[in-house]
């Protein structure tokens, strides 16, 4: 149960000091780009004018098939046209561009009022064109301000004696922190909380595709535990439990919610590494924290029937359902051997990460930016933007990029494979175009662990390479169904 295979090799994993770093809320951008394709939806505009106004809240565009699932802007700003960004994934997407009102100023205290202000936008009025809501909070904390400003500070016995209760109340409430079995939740069953996830647009960090998606499946299958997946199981990535640590609230409120649908069914949260799992204690009220160890690739075992879900997800399902809240921000993982001050960051979707980078520094010139990790994650242009999904931003130096070379045979690749594929034939068979041969079609035993290319002393992106070849035979496959198909169409 939740076992970690041997096989594989053991990382090198450099957590800190990103994970012990304060974190971070970005600024909204001066201009924002927000990508017209999530996951493998693509979403079309309807009703934008170069230089309309746009309003936090209004719905900007709406997925091809399907009208309820809707994307909504971050931002109040103005729309500046649709434009073109690289996209680590899809090479390139459109993007919708705002010019944003009030972009790059400080607005740090700002944004920590709206987790409990007004000015959230609501699930129910997102459903409108727009939102209009009047925000007081600025006006509330300058009179605060300004009434302590006009008070003379004293310390009496009194004072002292009040400091003294609140240390122990403090003290009090830090040793029930963790216990959130008397949470107030809405009851909502797996159809409702469908619904809620559609309409607030989540997006499952680990594996990039909607939660409600995922939800649908539980109808059909008899599941009989949640598990939250917290594994941050890369080098640099640290996000999840960055996210567990600062919202752990709002993160057992996600999942007691999907518990609570499905027949209050067990729960866990996956940890991996001793710099994560040290800063969370092994149970967190009834909910059991597993502390993995083991080698890379990590793929643990799960029991049987156990429904996986993302850390950040379960927070925005909370907050969606229990707070009828919308969740723009995600936490992002900044560091790499280019990066000064590593950090995890919170930042809106469509954001350019040169932002999140210039904050972090650079100790020196890059050589690679990767999209969440070194292991499974591809390249990423500085001009791209925050997307649904991203979890960690890993900037590389120029000494760690390395150039391919022609294969020397030299057999790593197969005695590192955890499925025993053989890449570096695969390769052969790729480069001859060879897609019958025996050693291609084993392409499709790949899980994608990166090994291969880890290891690879001419540093060839094998791992690609192998989810080509496994992509080229899917499709060939397609075609081979589908013409076997029509001819048995055209025969009768």
């Amino acid at each position: 149960m939740f076992n970690l295979p041997h096989s594989g090799i053991k990382l090198n994993l450099q957590k800190e000091p990103a994970l012990s770093n304060p974190f971070f809320r970005i600024d909204v951008p001066k201009t924002a780009f927000l990508p017209l394709k999530i996951g493998s939806k693509d979403f079309y505009p309807e009703g934008l004018k170069i230089g309309s106004e746009i309003q936090r809240g209004q719905i900007l565009a709406y997925a091809r098939d399907d009208r309820e699932l809707r994307l909504i802007s971050p931002f109040d700003g103005i729309f500046d046209g649709i434009i073109e960004k690289k996209h680590p994934y899809y090479r390139r997407v459109n993007c919708i561009q705002i010019t944003v009102l009030g972009g790059g100023e400080e607005s740090a205290q700002q944004e920590e009022l709206s987790r409990a202000d007004a000015d959230v936008d609501t699930l129910e009025e997102a459903s409108a064109a727009f939102v209009s809501k009047e925000n007081n909070s600025d006006k509330a904390l300058e009179n605060v301000e300004e009434t302590e400003a006009n008070v003379e500070p004293t310390v009496t016995d009194d004072d002292k004696k009040t400091e003294d209760t609140q240390a122990n109340a403090d003290n009090a409430a830090k040793s029930i922190e963790y216990d959130f079995t008397d949470m107030s939740l809405p009851e909502m069953s797996i159809n409702q909380l469908v619904k809620m996830a559609k309409l607030a647009g989540i997006t499952d960090e680990i594996d990039g595709t909607f939660l409600y998606e995922k939800l649908e499946i539980i109808n059909d299958e008899k599941y009989t535990a949640i598990a939250l997946s917290s594994l941050d199981s890369q080098p640099y990535i640290s996000s999840g439990t960055a996210v567990l640590l600062k919202y752990m609230k709002e993160v057992c409120g996600g999942m007691q919610l999907l518990s609570n649908a499905m027949g209050g069914v067990s729960r866990h949260i996956i940890m991996y590494g001793e710099e994560c799992s040290k800063k969370i204690d092994n149970t967190i009220g009834d909910i059991k924290v597993i502390k993995l160890t083991g080698n890379y690739p990590f793929t643990p075992t799960l029991p049987e029937k156990t429904f996986i879900m993302g850390i950040q997800a379960a927070k925005a399902l909370y907050e969606a359902c229990a707070e009828e809240r919308l969740n723009f921000r995600q936490m992002i993982t900044v560091s790499g051997s280019a990066v000064e001050h590593p950090q995890n960051i919170e930042a809106e979707t469509g954001t350019p990460i040169i932002e999140l980078i210039e904050h972090c520094s650079l100790k020196s010139k890059p050589g690679r930016i990767i999209v969440n990790d070194v292991m499974l994650g591809q390249a990423m242009s500085a001009s791209s933007v925050v997307f649904p999904g991203l979890s960690a931003i890993t900037v590389l130096s120029g000494k760690e990029t390395r150039h391919a070379t022609a294969c020397i045979g030299c057999g790593r690749c197969v005695n590192i494979c955890p499925q025993k594929i053989m890449p570096c034939y695969i390769l052969r068979d790729y480069q001859n175009e060879n897609i019958n041969g025996a050693d291609f079609r084993r392409s499709k035993k790949c899980i994608g662990c990166g090994l291969c290319s880890y290891v690879c002393p001419s540093g060839i992106n094998l791992c690609k390479i192998v989810g080509k070849s496994a992509n080229i035979l899917y499709k060939a496959e397609l075609y081979n169904k589908k013409m076997s198909t029509n001819g048995k169409g055209s025969s009768e």
